[in-house]
């Protein structure tokens, strides 16, 4: 049995957490402070804003041009024996910089100071069967030329990423699967967590599109079928765009704004989200490709809401119920809200799922796996 574990959880990521990211990792954090096993939670990023969740949890904020050193001199002073780095990485644009330090901070963490990593790709994937079409939409151009560096960039900073750690956690079987195809063998899945749900019994006057407007989730499809199903109820867009997807999200404004009950709220405060929450009759997740874990379905198991997402996300398809999946190209909106048989077993089935996977749960389950790796390390010395 390994006691006295000494945890030091790294968010390398250089750009501004959106807030959902941030309460995922509150929640997280928030689990492993109840396992007793670990006796200090060391907490190094770049941004990362969270309230004091207990005595165990320290905080280092640090600018990103200074991440390589801060975060050498941690591990230098840590604890060899019992310490556990634990990698959190979002991938997003490249950012050359970022990844050469991470890179060189994995190698000599691995190498020279013998310290066991867990990496957990937060976003490791899109659909291999959509594959340029995901790169086209990150990408601000569709030359074919920057699809295949892309490429290339990808599958190189996966295996060296994964050579480097003694772990990669990924949060659905599909992202395994990916990964698996460019060799990749040390991973595990494990469950992203649900808030616990705080069910109320509020009648349903909304329908709720809720996330970040995005090109690669193309609200068009779900705002046109709208339009054209007999529905009375309100839609309301709460979320707003990224810098990179401003543009497209004028466009949608312009073309739908206050057609019908078609209302674009923004980014909300979150006593003005949880009201909205719990005022929706359906909440939507327009995410076609499976790009990344959901933040979002990690918070809304809260609101006891049936939760509607595109057929087309195989990510989704291990998350939700089969009932929750519609194909919003060709099924009507209003067939569906009208079911209410549906509604309610979608709610049935989200919130005993989110009640076996809550974060306490998640986080003991991140705890066995600390454990594990520290056994082996000390039968192998």
């Amino acid at each position: 049995m390994v006691n006295n574990i000494r945890l030091i959880y790294v968010e390398h990521v250089r750009r501004k957490r959106s807030r959902t990211k941030q309460h995922y990792d509150t929640w997280l954090l928030g689990g492993l402070c109840y396992i007793n096993k670990i006796d200090e939670i060391i907490v190094l990023a770049s941004d990362l804003n969270i309230p004091p969740l207990c005595d165990k949890i320290k905080m280092l904020i640090v600018d990103s041009t200074n991440f390589l050193p801060r975060f050498l001199g941690l591990i230098l002073r840590s604890k060899k024996n019992n310490s556990i780095i634990h990698i959190h990485y979002e991938l997003s644009r490249y950012d050359i910089d970022a990844l050469l330090q991470l890179i060189i901070s994995m190698f000599i963490i691995k190498y020279v100071l013998r310290c066991r990593i867990v990496f957990s790709f937060y976003n490791p994937f899109f659909d291999p069967l959509k594959y340029k079409e995901y790169l086209a939409l990150l990408l601000d151009e569709e030359e074919e030329y920057k699809i295949r560096i892309a490429r290339i960039m990808l599958v190189l900073f996966y295996r060296l990423i994964s050579r480097l750690s003694d772990i990669v956690v990924v949060h659905a079987k599909c992202f395994r699967e990916f990964l698996r195809l460019l060799g990749i063998r040390n991973i595990i899945v494990l469950p992203h967590g649900y808030v616990k749900p705080e069910c109320r019994k509020d009648d349903g006057k909304y329908i709720i599109v809720y996330g970040v407007i995005s090109r690669r989730k193309r609200l068009e499809y779900i705002l046109e079928n709208y339009l054209r199903s007999p529905i009375d109820i309100p839609l309301l867009i709460v979320g707003g765009p990224s810098k990179a997807d401003y543009k497209y999200f004028l466009n949608l404004y312009r073309l739908y704004q206050g057609r019908k009950g078609v209302r674009f709220l923004g980014f909300v405060p979150d006593e003005i989200l949880d009201t909205l929450l719990y005022k929706a009759k359906v909440i939507i997740l327009s995410q076609p490709l499976a790009v990344t874990p959901s933040g979002t379905l990690t918070q809304i198991t809260k609101y006891c809401k049936p939760v509607l997402v595109p057929e087309s996300n195989v990510y989704f398809k291990e998350y939700v119920p089969e009932e929750s999946l519609v194909d919003f190209e060709h099924e009507s909106l209003s067939d569906v809200i009208r079911n209410y048989n549906r509604l309610q077993k979608i709610v049935r089935k989200i919130v005993n799922r989110a009640k076996l996977e809550c974060f306490n749960n998640i986080a003991r389950l991140y705890a066995k796996l600390y454990e594990h790796l520290l056994r082996v390390k000390n039968t192998n010395r």
